[in-house]
């Protein structure tokens, strides 16, 4: 009977544990690249850029599916667009960052109005320049709780069925 409560708790938590999150990146600057990074859900990844905040909207600027938890891209949209990046997984799931400003950089020779991917995929952490932005801040905070208090509960689950 313990272990039928275990697992129906652990099969309850799983799914916030492993659901699928995508970071906010900061410091995006024209014509600079920036890495794109996220969690959970199921590869192959479908990586896009939407005006900010509006989820229904067209995409800006779509990338190629695929298998990693990150992408380097050389920022070629305006600046002072407003962003957010849209990202889903094989199973359908959606994930959204938060909303984002693009500033200004050196250059704008790499703004197009084409759709076309410029970047690169990759592990976590890793970037196809040395001046890549690799700050961001996750953009589900309900996300990082509902894990945590997950995390716990199931801890006690099975301590308690242990004993």
């Amino acid at each position: 009977m313990k272990f039928f409560a275990v697992s129906v708790v652990a099969a309850s938590v799983l799914p916030s544990i492993l659901a699928l999150t995508v970071n906010t990146p900061s410091g995006l600057i024209t014509c600079e690249p920036t890495l794109l990074a996220w969690s959970g859900g199921t590869a192959p990844y479908y990586l896009s850029i939407i005006p900010g905040g509006e989820t229904s909207g067209s995409a800006l600027k779509s990338f190629d599916s695929t298998n990693s938890t990150s992408y380097t891209w050389t920022v070629d949209i305006a600046a002072d667009t407003k962003i957010t990046v849209e990202l889903k997984d094989s199973t359908g799931t959606i994930a959204y960052s938060d909303e984002v400003d693009i500033t200004a950089g050196s250059s704008t020779s790499c703004v197009t109005t084409s759709t076309a991917a410029s970047g690169a995929a990759g592990s976590t952490g890793s970037s196809s320049s040395s001046t890549a932005s690799t700050s961001s801040s996750n953009s589900s905070g309900a996300s990082r709780s509902a894990v945590s208090y997950g995390l716990v509960a199931l801890a006690g689950l099975i301590g308690a069925a242990l004993l």
